[in-house]
């Protein structure tokens, strides 16, 4: 995917910042044994204790950003999943990550819709 098209997408998608996770359980760091494991759900999402967003599967089409919150790199990618609908062609995406900087979680969501 070109930058131009992930620049578009970065600039479309919403932003929450909380104290506690919210695409995943609380417990997530000690829940998941790898850092990021694919989980086929209702739709596929990659789940897991932690991995920098440059190692994720999906980095070639969700444009990972920094802490939502502090602006921080030093965040991981706890939950993201990426889709694209089979007859309008609409590209979605979800994913949070913790920031080991402010101990805030940023959860961003695109809808191309």
């Amino acid at each position: 995917m070109s930058d131009k098209v992930l620049d578009i997408m970065d600039s479309m998608a919403q932003d929450t910042v909380t104290e506690k996770p919210q695409l995943v359980s609380e417990d997530y760091k000690t829940l998941y044994t790898e850092g990021c494991a694919l989980f086929s759900e209702f739709q596929d999402w990659y789940k897991g204790s932690g991995i920098a967003a440059a190692n994720h599967p999906l980095k070639d089409f969700i444009p990972f950003a920094d802490c939502g919150n502090c602006d921080s790199t030093r965040v991981e990618v706890i939950a993201a999943q990426h889709s694209i609908h089979p007859h309008s062609g609409d590209e979605y995406w979800d994913y949070e990550l913790h920031c080991s900087n402010c101990e805030q979680f940023t959860q961003r969501s695109f809808s191309e819709n």
